[in-house]
């Protein structure tokens, strides 16, 4: 890049960040295919997994009351910092939402060949407008425009996440102790936005 003009040399730097935002994504679908494959022809669940950790609890001793204490007492809280540097474009983020789906879709095998390159082109459609999108909005983001970014990961994801999640967690401690033990609620988030500047700055005093 030593001789590039800026225009160029930064034309140059959104195209390797394009590449690698598609190239992560991918993966990350690749990695729900392989967890698809895996409980299709496993007969022991996956490592790592809510109900494989349930069931080394049971191995271990853990009685069902102990565990429904312990679900009792467990709180998870994400939070969400919101910093305007971490901001990302909805527009973009929506569109990493469909090229996303769109790669979904791809793992049915009875697509037809038809419908294959159809969503080829919809991706490749989606590629290129994200590469012609501003990643950063020509002002300095908000308040109100931090909280449309945390509003799109909870409306569009986390509250898509967390009933499935609570169920398999459910499911789990069921088939591992073969009874009904309550979990409890203990998943809460969060949120900074709006005041993450001014604390850091009450830190750094």
């Amino acid at each position: 890049m030593k001789g590039l003009p800026p225009r160029d040399a930064e034309t140059l730097v959104r195209a390797f960040s394009t590449y690698f935002e598609v190239v992560n994504l991918a993966e990350r679908i690749h990695r729900i295919r392989r967890r698809r494959d895996y409980l299709r022809s496993a007969s022991d669940p996956q490592e790592g997994s809510l109900q494989a950790t349930a069931l080394r609890l049971a191995a271990g001793g853990v009685s069902a009351p102990q565990v429904a204490a312990l679900l009792q007492r467990l709180r998870v809280e994400p939070v969400f910092t919101a910093h305007p540097t971490e901001a990302t474009r909805r527009t973009l983020l929506e569109k990493e939402q469909v090229i996303g789906r769109l790669l979904v879709e791809r793992l049915d095998p009875s697509r037809t060949p038809d419908e294959e390159r159809a969503a080829l082109a919809r991706i490749r459609e989606e590629i290129t407008a994200t590469w012609q999108t501003d990643p950063q909005p020509s002002a300095r983001p908000s308040v109100m425009d931090e909280l449309e970014n945390v509003l799109f990961y909870l409306t569009d994801i986390v509250y898509r996440i967390v009933p499935p999640f609570a169920e398999e967690l459910e499911q789990a401690v069921h088939k591992a102790y073969d009874v009904e033990v309550p979990t409890a609620r203990f998943l809460r988030f969060g949120s900074w936005v709006g005041g993450d500047n001014g604390w850091q700055s009450q830190r750094r005093r």
